[in-house]
C-alpha cells in the first residue's frame, strides 16, 4: 500500500491508499488506529464487521467534503451521496461538509 497526501486548509496528512480488491475489502478491519483512503467513484455501502472501534467517514469529491458519517462497530453505513473518494479514520479530523480538501495521489 502506498502513502498519499490529503490536505485541507490548516492540515496536511499522509494516509494509506487501498489500491487492490483485497486492500479495499479488508480496509481497517482488525486495526485500532490509523486511516485509509479509498477511490470509490460511486455510492458505496460500508460495513464494520471485525472493526472494534467507531470509524469516522469522510466522503470527498470535487475538492470538497461531501458527507461525513460515523460507522459504529458491527453496523452498516449507506451514504446519501456518491463520492470520488472515501477517507476512513479512527480519529476525528475536524472537517465539516463543504470544507475544501485536496487528494494528491
Amino acid at each position: 500500500m502506498r502513502q498519499v497526501e490529503v490536505s485541507t486548509p490548516g492540515r496536511e496528512m499522509e494516509t494509506r491508499l487501498a489500491e487492490n480488491a483485497l486492500e479495499k475489502a479488508w480496509g481497517l478491519r482488525r486495526s485500532e488506529e490509523g486511516d485509509m483512503l479509498f477511490r470509490t467513484g460511486r455510492k458505496v455501502t460500508l460495513d464494520s464487521f471485525l472493526v472494534e472501534d467507531s470509524l469516522n467517514l469522510y466522503f470527498l469529491g470535487g475538492g470538497r467534503v461531501l458527507e461525513i458519517g460515523v460507522l459504529e462497530p458491527g453496523s452498516i453505513y449507506r451514504p446519501d451521496t456518491g463520492s470520488e473518494w472515501l477517507l476512513e479514520s479512527f480519529e476525528s479530523l475536524d472537517l465539516e461538509e463543504g470544507d475544501r480538501v485536496t487528494v494528491r495521489v
